[in-house]
């Protein structure tokens, strides 16, 4: 199913530019794409698994298109360090239903003010635009998304028919068959019908759906729906932080690097909890204006910290660590007493992972840290 898939989204990049003057072609490709999607159900998943919707992931402001899918993508394999599964839209469906509604007799190629608009979480990534605009846009995004080729492999993350769940799925339950919301009363959509129609993608994949700003999250308490699969306080700080977060060691790659550090189950495990532990010190609620300015000061400060412990001369063996903590230490308490020397001694014991109590190895984390710093 992913290499149909891909080889249509490889056809599509390749081709949009002569697509978009050969009418029978894009139409035989958009079929193609249709037919794929036509039964397509969200994959079985493990009870215990972290998965999660995060729609906001294409609220990403941005001046260009390309920008905005860089940005998108970036994202998701930040969210793709703690997440087991993660639902991505595959924009090229979109493109494919809109296009095939667009040439359908008595269809204006743009959508009208009177004309039911279907998806409103997809909304500002084409249907509002023509033929071309939305097929230029399609084509940028699908060539961003060639660095999440990995994590789709690997099941991490999974592309999803927008369209068609939604008319599947979503539409009568959300509007009750009658008329969805017209293209003039989507700017007011936001956050309430955003948050509802968000909530019933996540049902449909019996995900956690994940608010990744102040004002979505606020509308996702009150709209909040029972049945509805809600992640935990800890686990809400750490996705909304790292969506908020700029981490350059991810910026010029692709996802094949995270799929080999996660494929050490301990250091993954441990890996979360670190980053629990980061998140956990930003003071204040996600819901705050704050919390959004403090992330990216914690941000700095792990990625120095990351960097540290993925230094060769911070990976000695912990019997060699532990020593040079001591003569450290042991300078400090002449130079000016324990007291004073302690919260540094143990602030250097956690970064080199040590514990008291089990001092016989390094955090496992550290593995992943290393993999993902690495050259």
């Amino acid at each position: 199913m992913t290499t149909d898939i891909r080889a249509l989204h490889r056809t599509f990049v390749a081709q949009w530019p002569r697509l978009s003057k050969t009418r029978s072609k894009l139409q035989d490709l958009t079929t193609s794409v249709e037919q794929h999607y036509r039964r397509w159900l969200p994959p079985q998943h493990r009870s215990d698994e972290l998965v999660m919707y995060p729609p906001g992931l294409l609220r990403e402001p941005s001046i260009t298109a390309a920008n905005r899918y860089t940005r998108m993508v970036d994202r998701v394999l930040q969210l793709s360090l703690y997440t087991d599964k993660l639902y991505v839209p595959d924009l090229l469906e979109l493109f494919a239903r809109r296009s095939r509604r667009s040439t359908q007799p008595g269809r204006q190629p743009r959508v009208r003010n009177t004309e039911r608009v279907h998806v409103v979480i997809h909304y500002t990534h084409g249907l509002n635009a023509s033929d071309q605009e939305h097929g230029d846009a399609c084509r940028t995004a699908l060539i961003a998304f060639q660095r999440l080729e990995p994590l789709i492999d690997a099941g991490i993350v999974v592309l999803y028919p927008p369209v068609s769940l939604f008319e599947r799925f979503i539409e009568r339950p959300l509007f009750g068959g009658g008329d969805a919301v017209p293209e003039k009363d989507i700017a007011y959509g936001w956050p309430e019908l955003f948050v509802r129609e968000g909530t019933m993608f996540s049902l449909v994949f019996n995900a956690s759906y994940v608010a990744l700003g102040s004002q979505e999250y606020q509308a996702l308490r009150i709209m909040y729906q029972r049945g509805l699969s809600e992640l935990g306080a800890s686990d809400i700080r750490v996705v909304t932080s790292l969506a908020r977060m700029r981490l350059p060691f991810l910026s010029d790659g692709d996802g094949s690097k995270i799929v080999q550090a996660r494929s050490d189950g301990s250091a993954f495990d441990d890996f979360r909890r670190m980053l629990r532990e980061y998140t956990r010190s930003i003071p204040g609620d996600v819901r705050d204006a704050q919390f959004g300015r403090d992330v990216q000061e914690v941000a700095e400060s792990m990625i120095r910290d990351f960097q540290q412990l993925a230094q060769p001369g911070m990976r000695k063996s912990t019997r060699e660590s532990v020593v040079e903590l001591g003569i450290g230490a042991a300078i400090g308490y002449l130079a000016g007493g324990w007291m004073k020397v302690l919260p540094d001694v143990v602030k250097t014991m956690g970064k080199l992972g040590l514990k008291l109590r089990d001092r016989e190895e390094a955090r496992p984390a550290v593995r992943l840290i290393c993999q993902l710093l690495a050259k």
